[in-house]
């Protein structure tokens, strides 16, 4: 995508981002987002953020925008593994009870090589 942002569209819905979600890197990601939610054939697409260093207010709207788009097509968007910046913004903000949040599981950790 861009200089500070990388995205990975993988076949089951998860869409795994690294690298910092800021004013310049958000757009290309809601743009990458909005034709994920508008071509997808999964219920739930996840959006995995463990590789997020840096996330600032603009990525947040991205992660809100993204969220209604989705209810609005009955699509369930979950937000997986948000880093410790992330997270701390996400709790001080009040997103983390608004949007869908979980951890990545064992399973999941097996399956993309993650170790704990």
């Amino acid at each position: 995508m861009t200089g500070g942002l990388n995205v990975d569209q993988q076949a089951d819905g998860v869409v795994v981002v690294a690298g910092e979600l800021s004013l310049t890197e958000a757009q290309a990601l809601e743009r990458h987002l909005s034709e994920v939610l508008a071509t997808t054939d999964e219920q739930q697409v996840v959006l995995d953020l463990a590789g997020v260093a840096f996330i600032d207010s603009t990525g947040l709207g991205v992660l809100v925008r993204a969220h209604q788009a989705a209810s609005q097509k009955g699509i369930r968007l979950t937000v997986r593994n948000p880093g410790p910046q992330a997270q701390r913004l996400l709790t001080l903000t009040g997103l983390d009870a608004r949007l869908t949040l979980s951890e990545q599981t064992p399973a999941d950790q097996r399956s993309t090589g993650a170790t704990a």
